[in-house]
């Protein structure tokens, strides 16, 4: 409309746009969160349906369900030094795995969201417990 009244020689900029500080999209933030979020929902849905999906017989019980007769005789598992070794073991590489991605969690956390020492004096601001 400037253009077919003539008005473009005489248009002139009173305030400059503002460049925006931050990205409005996307909000990346929220895209990993959900993203955590659905994987670990995802992975228990999957365990799920597998256990649904699986026919084994467990337990002498289960047995008797199927059948209507009880088994004539049920062998006990023994375990053995080796597995109860390779348990331990197993047990050990976990608790040190989920150590490792704690402190994984907190360096990412204080490189990339809030530095540690700033976050503790929120904390201690939300809580009363600062002077």
């Amino acid at each position: 409309s400037l253009e077919r009244e003539n008005k473009g020689e005489r248009f002139s900029l009173i305030e400059p746009p503002l460049v925006p500080e931050e990205p409005v999209k996307p909000n990346r933030p929220a895209i990993i969160f959900l993203g955590f979020v659905l994987g670990i929902g995802g992975g228990f849905g999957l365990v799920a349906v597998a256990e649904a999906m699986n026919s084994a017989i467990r337990s002498p019980q289960e047995l008797v369900n199927i059948t209507k007769t009880p088994p004539l005789i049920v062998i006990p598992y023994i375990e053995t030094d080796a597995e109860r070794a390779k348990q331990k073991s197993l047990v050990i590489k976990t608790v040190i795995i989920l150590l490792l991605l704690g402190i994984a969690f907190v360096i990412a956390f204080h490189l990339l969201v809030l530095p540690l020492d700033v976050l503790w004096y929120v904390l201690m601001r939300k809580l009363g417990l600062s002077e």
